[in-house]
């Protein structure tokens, strides 16, 4: 605990008063001296005395009665968890275990990884009375945020003297990724409106690449699904019914290199496809598959795949802190250190933002992934080349820029174009809409039984 006292402003102004008085009297004198008048101030002089020695006297009792304020103790009660870009509830609790009623402001030392609007609480306690404050925070990025001290203003019993104390609390809380679309996915799933996000389920009946059951023939059935043998047995037409395959992986290559750093709205692309790996995690664990990850680019962290929905908590802790560097990615490096740690098949989803001249250094990483893993390559488009295409040209300068916005991107698809014949499932897609996309893609492959 720090305690450190400063003058009040009611101190500040009885002092004024006595100066002012002083000052007055002195003036008084001088005049009266310059007119040769006689006067009697001997009652203002002692006055003036006998003011300034009561409001020293007081101002020292008051500065010495400070007993109470060790006895002052504050806590912060935080959330479970924050997601970044989300609003959050912080409170305080203020007690004061003294005999003496307290009257005091409340500041606290919130993280730079958050902004807050706070305004000073004022707060009056009586003796052994408790005392709560709370204001609201949005958490602005990802990682450890560390709370300083709680800090009250106390007022002194007379109040000629304020108190600062500092009342050390280091709180920390991780701020995750921003998790709402899980959220948004399950609600829309149970109201069978998935399309709202851009994800459109194929009612397939039927298809799929493992046996479940044997059934009756329903309207819509493929003559490949009937069952003859079942059908001359049972003198009725039998289908045979499938489900998607289970138990597959799902390995997600992130590149935490410096175009991920690279922002849109007010997320780099690193935290959008983030944000949409945890989407399509979630998904893909609910379809009974296991999911992992491994980074490269300037961090080095991984998990191979597992199941459970409690993968996604695993998740969240091991990624909440990665942030892109002001590395160079080496795509052939990450796959030889993928390779190495696993070759069962598995659905590889490497997301970047590629132009067509890393084709060299792209090319030879995608075909050693394939030799083991399917590959599904997604490049980040900003959305600021869809806003330039969009926006009518009006003059030479907005032609020229129009012209060489649409030939960069016809070069970015190329690049897609060249895997995609080589086998590669690939996503050409804004941030913004890359969770879709994603998903989509995932259902597809399970659909199509390429993995």
């Amino acid at each position: 605990m720090i305690i450190r006292p400063k003058p009040s402003k009611r101190l500040l102004e009885w002092l004024a008063i006595v100066v002012v008085l002083a000052f007055a009297l002195a003036t008084y004198r001088f005049y009266a001296s310059w007119q040769d008048k006689a006067i009697d101030d001997q009652w203002i002089v002692w006055g003036c005395y006998g003011l300034l020695i009561t409001l020293i006297v007081t101002a020292l009792i008051d500065l010495l009665n400070k007993s109470h304020l060790t006895q002052l103790s504050a806590r912060r009660i935080l959330p479970n968890n924050i997601a970044s870009g989300t609003q959050s509830q912080i409170k305080l609790v203020i007690t004061n275990q003294s005999e003496q009623p307290v009257s005091l402001v409340v500041y606290d030392h919130f993280p730079e990884l958050m902004e807050a609007q706070v305004k000073p609480h004022q707060l009056g306690l009586l003796p052994k009375q408790e005392g709560q404050v709370q204001y609201s925070v949005k958490a602005l990025t990802r990682g450890d945020a560390m709370f300083g001290d709680i800090q009250l203003i106390v007022d002194s019993p007379f109040q000629f003297w304020q108190w600062s104390v500092r009342l050390p609390q280091d709180d920390v809380i991780k701020i995750y990724p921003n998790f709402t679309q899980i959220s948004h996915f399950n609600m829309l799933a149970g109201e069978h409106n998935l399309a709202d996000m851009g994800i459109h389920l194929q009612q397939l009946r039927g298809q799929g690449m493992e046996f479940h059951q044997l059934r009756d023939y329903r309207k819509g059935d493929s003559l490949r699904q009937l069952d003859w043998g079942a059908t001359s047995r049972r003198q009725k037409l039998i289908s045979r019914e499938y489900q998607e395959e289970k138990d597959q992986q799902i390995i997600f290559l992130m590149d935490c290199g410096k175009r991920m750093r690279t922002k849109d709205d007010q997320l780099s692309h690193f935290d959008h496809t983030l944000n949409a790996l945890l989407l399509l995690a979630y998904v893909a664990l609910k379809q009974e598959d296991a999911v992992g990850f491994q980074t490269f680019g300037g961090h080095n962290r991984g998990i191979m795949p597992i199941k459970g929905q409690q993968q996604v908590n695993l998740l969240l802790n091991q990624l909440y802190d990665v942030h892109p560097t002001l590395t160079a990615s080496d795509y052939l490096l990450a796959a030889q250190d993928l390779i190495s740690k696993t070759k069962k098949r598995a659905l590889v989803v490497l997301v970047s933002n590629m132009r067509d001249d890393d084709l060299p250094e792209l090319e030879p990483a995608i075909k050693l992934l394939q030799k083991h893993h399917l590959v599904l390559l997604a490049n980040l488009r900003e959305a600021v080349f869809d806003k330039i295409l969009d926006k009518p040209i009006q003059d030479f300068n907005q032609a020229a820029l129009h012209a060489e916005t649409e030939l960069f991107l016809d070069k970015r698809q190329g690049l897609l174009d060249y895997f995609s014949a080589k086998g590669v499932v690939t996503v050409d897609s804004t941030p913004q809409q890359l969770p879709a996309h994603l998903v989509n893609q995932y259902f597809n492959i399970k659909r199509s039984g390429r993995l």
